[in-house]
């Protein structure tokens, strides 16, 4: 799925973080494939410099498709730091960057509970069905993977990259003529 050209176009979604939060607004990042079944904030406690979905693993890794990050130094360090990196490497994988400037500045961060979190992939929800009381977010990776992702997105018509967005720019309802004034 990952391009140069997406990764161009996400070091440009980096910019536009880096834009609000040099402005001094806390930013709320949703990415356009994330479905919120709740209110963020009854789940986010806005104390930390980051807040949002995480993938726990081996380590914290702080998942920047859904999360919440406040103005600091520290956060417009990582900021900073992410879109100078995506420009000069634009075949890195944004996320995994993020984190690697995120832990280098020790970025104080909060990291919501798979209990709650349908986007970090918590596989007890799914596999048992309950997620529909538990989870505030929906991601089709999780759930399909990336593969699966695309092809969800392609049969429902949200893929839009270069290889499909002109056809989808036709079947879009063409305006209609402005009348000429009398």
């Amino acid at each position: 799925i990952r391009s140069r050209a997406w990764n161009t176009v996400v070091a440009c979604k980096y910019a536009v973080m880096l834009d609000i939060v040099a402005a001094d607004f806390t930013l709320f990042w949703v990415d356009a494939d994330i479905a919120l079944l709740r209110n963020p904030f009854d789940f986010l406690p806005m104390r930390t410099q980051w807040e949002g979905a995480c993938e726990m693993r081996t380590a914290k890794v702080r998942n920047t498709g859904l999360f919440a990050m406040r103005p600091s130094p520290g956060s417009l360090w990582v900021l900073k730091s992410t879109v100078k990196h995506m420009i000069v490497t634009p075949d890195d994988f944004d996320q995994k960057v993020f984190n690697r400037y995120a832990d280098r500045k020790r970025l104080p961060s909060f990291c919501l509970s798979h209990s709650l979190d349908g986007y970090g992939c918590s596989r007890k929800h799914w596999e048992k069905g309950n997620w529909r009381s538990a989870v505030w977010a929906l991601h089709p990776t999780c759930q399909l993977g990336h593969e699966g992702k695309k092809s969800w997105l392609i049969s429902h018509g949200g893929w839009l990259v270069p290889e499909n967005i002109t056809k989808r720019m036709q079947e879009w309802p063409q305006p209609s003529p402005i009348p000429s004034p009398q």
